[in-house]
């Protein structure tokens, strides 16, 4: 059924706040994930996956957030969320399949038990 306008909930000034603050975060998130593939780019501005070795062109990926990933996830590991090496360029299929099964992208398993070891020594930041 279709709500009348003033029927609309109404967006409390701290929920405002909370999502102007998200907003922020994921725009400098991706500001980060820009400067990463910057700085990983080959001469033709092109990064390769990370567990695969194929090549990502940059005009089609380099603002494609599903290539950019946390290894240690950022929602269990918030305090990685701007560390660049936590951050891992993969095809958007690649990303998807460590979502499914990280045992499916054993060189990305392998990275992520080494920064959780430095995570543990408390060597990583």
């Amino acid at each position: 059924s279709l709500r009348a306008p003033f029927l609309m909930k109404r967006v409390s000034d701290k929920q405002k706040e909370r999502n102007k603050d998200k907003a922020e975060n994921t725009r400098l998130l991706h500001a980060f994930f820009k400067e990463i593939w910057d700085e990983r780019e080959d001469m033709e501005g092109a990064c390769y996956c990370f567990e695969t070795g194929v090549k990502l062109d940059g005009f089609r990926y380099r603002g494609n957030t599903c290539c950019y990933d946390h290894v240690l996830e950022k929602s269990k590991y918030p305090q990685y969320a701007m560390l660049s090496c936590n951050i891992v360029i993969l095809h958007p299929d690649t990303h998807t399949l460590k979502g499914i099964n990280l045992d499916k992208v054993p060189k990305l398993k392998k990275y992520r038990e080494e920064l959780l070891s430095l995570h543990y020594e408390n060597k990583l930041l």
